[in-house]
């Protein structure tokens, strides 16, 4: 397994995005739908090892002065949870600070609107940490 996976955590709805099995382009983007942390946690371990990930990196929700967020006490018991059901994968957390209003502006950049359509900008926010993480290497 060699592909590295994003994770824009929301309690309904997670945006997901992975890398092609080199690691250098952002190869699939999808939201999937969750009824909390353990359905999430069902949901993103199935997906690990249907796509052969190899590690996970977690937004982690910083405000604009750098205190954790809202969801932080969240993500911090999914990647709890992950690491227990997925010893062998590496997960990190990832400040994820402004993704989600970038991924607005990708979104009506490429010419569609945003709309009813939260789902895509929660998979459009983790295409841009993976790819700013692959851009970056090791040392994100």
């Amino acid at each position: 397994m060699t592909r590295v996976m994003a994770v824009d955590y929301g309690r309904r709805r997670v945006g997901l995005a992975h890398s092609d099995p080199g690691r250098v382009i952002v190869s699939h983007r999808e939201t999937i739908l969750v009824n909390g942390i353990k359905d999430a946690v069902g949901k993103l371990v199935d997906y690990v090892r249907k796509n052969e990930i190899c590690e996970v990196i977690v937004g982690y929700p910083y405000r604009q002065d750098g205190i954790p967020g809202e969801l932080t006490k969240d993500i911090d018991k999914l990647c709890l949870s992950l690491q227990k059901r997925l010893p062998e994968i590496t997960i990190e957390k990832v400040d994820e600070r402004y993704t989600s209003m970038l991924a607005i502006r990708y979104i009506h950049q490429s010419g569609k609107k945003v709309g009813d359509d939260k789902g895509r900008v929660d998979a459009a926010a983790a295409g841009i940490l993976l790819d700013e993480y692959l851009r970056r290497g090791e040392n994100y």
